[in-house]
């Protein structure tokens, strides 16, 4: 059974990665949309049948609109598009998987995946993972809120609006 499960979590790790890779995820933009981007990201795209330029999902066109779009509704729908990346069918794969991970670990006689997949490393065990993950969450918040402030009074410069109106998003990441 070990060998069944372990064979089938091979194989939609596969699917997975097809959903992804075959998607095809297009994302149509005004020109206008595009300012900061390097022409030579986007210049040569494809165009819906309206003249908007068609970006996909890749490296070489992902990176450059998220570090470069002054437009944050551009970069958006860029970041969004690349979260759902795979979709549904992704999803039903991936809830597969976590059964599959629980069945296999629960064969050796562990009650989760993780005590499984800790029991040799560092960590050892859950317990243990979720403690150290603490400390560091404790360690880092301030700290993460800090420069969040920083990011949120650049982008408040940025857009001209006041501080207490601007939320900094993960697509403005990047950008600021």
């Amino acid at each position: 059974r070990a060998k069944a499960i372990q064979d089938r979590i091979t194989e939609l790790g596969q699917t997975f990665d097809k959903n992804v890779r075959d998607a095809g995820i297009q994302v149509a933009f005004a020109e206008a949309e595009l300012r900061g981007v390097p022409e030579g990201v986007w210049k040569n795209a494809k165009r819906d049948a309206e003249g908007r330029v068609l970006l996909g999902l890749d490296y070489p066109t992902y990176g450059p609109v998220m570090d470069l779009a002054q437009s944050a509704a551009a970069r958006e729908r860029l970041w969004r598009a690349k979260q759902n990346e795979g979709g549904q069918a992704n999803l039903k794969v991936l809830g597969e998987i976590a059964k599959l991970r629980l069945e296999y670990a629960q064969l050796f006689g562990f009650k989760s995946y993780a005590d499984f997949t800790l029991r040799r490393r560092m960590a050892e065990n859950t317990a243990n993972a979720k403690r150290f993950l603490e400390e560091v969450r404790l360690a880092v918040t301030e700290r993460e809120k800090r420069e969040i402030d920083e990011l949120r009074e650049a982008k408040a410069k940025d857009t001209g609006k006041a501080l207490a109106d601007v939320k900094f998003e993960r697509w403005d990441n990047a950008y600021y």
